[in-house]
């Protein structure tokens, strides 16, 4: 459940061409049942390395995501760029918490994302 309630994310600040290496995600992967196990599999990296996505950064920009999405930091292949950002997690409160205890938020459906046959 905390997945469903936190927010991770950074704040640059410098700027961060795609050289510098900013962080790369797999999209919609917070969906994918076997998430942080999946990192291991050799298979898996190879889906990674084809399908992650990449923003370039520049100061002062944030970016804030599902910490359940699969992600890494770029490499920083650049001869003058030494990334900095602060890396933040939000969370709510307990009196939230508790009003969405309350309510109850729907569990959202489990989506199988890699469908090849030697992910499965």
């Amino acid at each position: 459940m905390s997945q469903f309630l936190t927010l991770q994310g950074a704040v640059a600040h410098v700027d961060m061409p795609l050289e510098s290496g900013p962080t790369t995600f797999l999209p919609y992967s917070q969906r994918c049942e076997e998430n942080y196990m999946l990192w291991r599999r050799e298979d898996f990296k190879e889906y990674y390395k084809e399908n992650k996505t990449q923003q370039p950064l520049e100061k002062g920009d944030a970016v804030f995501f599902n910490p359940g999405l699969i992600h890494a930091a770029g490499d920083n292949v650049s001869f003058n760029v030494d990334r900095m950002a602060n890396l933040v997690q939000v969370r709510p409160t307990s009196a939230a918490k508790a009003t969405l205890r309350a309510t109850g938020p729907e569990r959202p459906t489990q989506t199988k994302l890699f469908a090849s046959k030697s992910i499965e």
